[in-house]
């Protein structure tokens, strides 16, 4: 046996394990479709592709362990597995496929493989017990609703090579106080964060962004009141008001840090602070400083 047909155990409700050969390659679309009692899938290791939907609704499985052999996942194809709590991807997987894990409620531990370069709409949408997840370094986009409905998310990094932020990908993130939003964003979608009640500190290192592709609307449904730190040399395009998309209750703030020079010594007007080749005296706001940028103290005077 290679495949397992379209269908082929649709509504299968009794059936409650699967153990396939090591001569399967595709488990295709619908295959184990609505089959509830199912309880253990035993994959072989020469299973390459699974179907669109092909566990659709399967809410009696509990963990699972896909080999690396598999290279393509369709979408839904663990839609509505509301029982499902551990997951591992294999290896090899491009792309996390759209509503892959939408609605498993009870998803708790899944691993983003490192190739993965787009997590797709509503990958992860609904999966609330969610809590953390690592989203590794090949990620370039992060899809329409693509964690919508994660309430028990409290954290989440994005990579430095995501360019875009889809429509409502993180909308009723209520668990979520505080975002970075990448330096290499280009684009984030309407109503992206909409519905995290929580969020109250946005970190925007982009620079090249503005209003015209942060559409209006993106910071709708935060916290009422809450600070926006934004990369050096933006802050013409990130006042507060409903064109650039922020709450009128909150403030905007330069990325960096602040040297603010002693002032308790007698002499203070002696000390200078050097950034590369420029110097000035306190105090000093520093914005978008890269890990390799020094900020050297100088003292002129005598010490008292």
């Amino acid at each position: 046996v290679s495949t397992v047909k379209a269908l082929a155990f649709y509504n299968a409700t009794c059936l409650k394990s699967v153990e396939f050969p090591l001569s399967l390659e595709a488990v295709n679309n619908s295959a184990f479709y609505g089959c509830t009692g199912l309880t253990n899938v035993a994959f072989g290791d020469g299973v390459v592709r699974l179907g669109d939907s092909a566990f659709y609704g399967c809410s009696g499985l509990r963990g699972l362990t896909i080999p690396d052999s598999v290279e393509r996942i369709g979408s839904s194809a663990f839609y509505g597995c509301t029982n499902l709590q551990q997951v591992h991807l294999p290896e090899n997987l491009s792309s996390v496929s759209s509503y892959l894990f939408y609605n498993c409620q009870n998803l708790t531990e899944v691993n983003i493989p490192e190739g993965v370069t787009v997590i797709n709409s509503s990958a992860f949408g609904n999966c609330g017990s969610l809590t953390e997840i690592d989203i590794p370094e090949a990620v370039t986009q992060i899809g329409n609703y693509a964690f919508s409905g994660c309430t028990g998310l409290t954290a989440l990094v994005l990579p430095e090579g995501v360019t875009a932020i889809g429509y409502q990908a993180f909308m009723n993130c209520s668990g979520l106080t505080e975002f970075v939003i990448p330096a290499g964003v280009t684009e984030i979608m309407f109503d992206t964060f909409n519905g995290c009640t929580n969020l109250n500190a946005v970190t925007c290192l982009a620079t090249n962004i503005s209003a015209q592709s942060a559409t209006s609307g993106w910071l709708n449904g935060v916290a009422a009141t809450g600070t926006l730190t934004i990369a050096k040399g933006m802050e013409n395009n990130w006042t507060p008001n409903s064109a650039n998309g922020i709450p009128s209750g909150w403030t905007t703030d330069v990325y960096g840090f602040k040297v603010k020079l002693a002032d308790r010594t007698a002499d203070a007007d002696n000390w200078t602070a050097t950034v590369g080749t420029s110097t000035t005296a306190e105090p000093l706001p520093v914005g978008g400083l890269s890990e390799k940028d020094a900020v050297t103290l100088n003292y002129n005077g005598r010490l008292k």
